[in-house]
């Protein structure tokens, strides 16, 4: 059953808005008889609105709505205020503060139910919007795992051929030396009983001759060398995209932004490889940030994704475009920019650029939710911001700002 918080230092009044909604909605109600009490209740339960009288003895109506919005884990909870004031500038007041919508008083009936309704059902459709756009994001990252996963195979696989090249040149090479060495083996043999023929020797001298052994020497080692980079070349590829791909359990922890970001350049290489260089100048003394670390992740790829299209679609007649990325620590927060030399941003298109299922892409190549993801998860879930700076023509820079810690209230509430 839905349940609501009636606050009014009025137990009549009380009273008589709790029976009103009770028949009408069916409702739990929770009573309350001052703001103090009021968020003793919050603190305690779980409310899905608040209706409170704006004059309250100790906090009024308008304290109350401010105590609330204070508190981040009911910053979301719709709070509807009873007013006599007639004043347009003490019910701006109210919204400005945080009141979701008032009623003026003498109450009318109707209008209260039809209000309460209403917040109601904006608070059930928010839910549901909410849980869309879960399922949206992990729909969107496991379509972009999907696409990423031939460019990655791709780049395994280049590394590996050299590593199955050498390691062939290295079973002939040791062939080959098993050869001389069983040859030398056999002459110190057949020495020990008499001395080494003039047969022998030549038989040596042709084998070392065959064999080539100055080269093997100084061959062999580079052969060595080149397959334990490719080695670790896939071990580093590998390592990203698992990390990438099965993030830490789904609550605020301490990421390392640098390690994420030089992991998604490597997921995503066969994005931009063919039309950018990416530079990377991170700061070495960055400190770690509370953040949930596969979403934001997933917002570093998508702003990269979108560097590389722009890049693209711009063209350098065979000449190769050019991503930066950038981090640095501000006062309490991170930045990172992510700075391509593409197309830029249409003047016209700026303010919707953030907007779901918009897109300036060509058919096929983008869905328009990236950037509005993107958006919701640093804005709305970890506190930050997403801006962009651009240049029609010239390029973008897409900012990212993220504070260190995160509220532990805002951290639980994630989780």
């Amino acid at each position: 059953m839905t349940r609501i918080l009636i606050v009014d230092d009025s137990e009549v009044a009380r009273r008589h808005t709790a029976n009103l909604l009770q028949e009408r909605h069916g409702l739990e109600i929770v009573e309350a008889a001052d703001g103090f009490d009021a968020l003793k209740v919050l603190a305690e339960l779980s409310v899905e609105l608040v209706i409170c009288d704006y004059e309250m003895p100790r906090m009024n109506g308008l304290q109350l709505v401010q105590a609330i919005r204070a508190r981040s884990n009911v910053n979301e909870l719709p709070i509807l205020v009873l007013t006599s004031r007639a004043a347009a500038s003490d019910k701006v007041l109210l919204l400005r503060a945080g009141a979701n919508d008032y009623v003026t008083k003498p109450v009318e009936p109707e209008e209260l139910s039809a209000r309460v309704a209403v917040q109601l059902e904006l608070q059930t459709l928010q839910r549901a919007l909410l849980k869309a756009t879960a399922q949206s994001m992990q729909s969107q990252k496991l379509q972009a795992i999907g696409q990423l996963a031939a460019g990655v195979a791709h780049e395994i696989n280049t590394p590996i051929q050299y590593i199955g090249d050498n390691v062939s040149f290295l079973q002939s090479a040791f062939a080959d030396f098993q050869r001389l060495v069983e040859a030398m083996g056999a002459a110190i043999e057949a020495a020990r009983d008499k001395p080494l023929t003039t047969e022998h020797a030549a038989e040596l001298e042709r084998l070392v001759s065959e064999v080539d052994s100055e080269y093997l020497a100084d061959e062999i080692p580079h052969s060595i060398a080149q397959a334990l980079d490719g080695v670790g070349n896939v071990a580093r590829i590998v390592s990203a995209m698992k990390e990438f791909a099965h993030p830490r359990e789904g609550r605020m922890s301490p990421h390392d932004l640098n390690r994420a970001l030089k992991g998604v350049v490597t997921v995503a290489r066969n994005e931009w490889k063919y039309v950018a260089e990416v530079q990377l100048d991170l700061d070495d003394n960055l400190p770690a940030v509370s953040c949930l670390p596969g979403e934001i992740n997933q917002v570093f790829l998508n702003l990269l994704v979108n560097a590389a299209h722009a890049v693209a679609d711009k063209g350098g007649d065979g000449v190769l475009g050019t991503i930066a990325i950038r981090t640095r620590a501000l006062d309490g927060t991170v930045e990172v920019r992510v700075e391509d030399s593409g197309t830029g941003v249409p003047q016209s298109v700026i303010d919707r650029i953030f907007d779901p299922f918009f897109t300036t892409k060509k058919v096929g190549r983008g869905t328009g939710q990236g950037l509005s993801i993107a958006r919701a998860t640093v804005v709305e879930k970890h506190g930050g911001e997403l801006t962009l700076e651009t240049d029609p023509g010239r390029g973008t820079t897409f900012i990212v700002r993220l504070p260190i810690e995160q509220p532990a209230a805002a951290a639980e509430e994630v989780a």
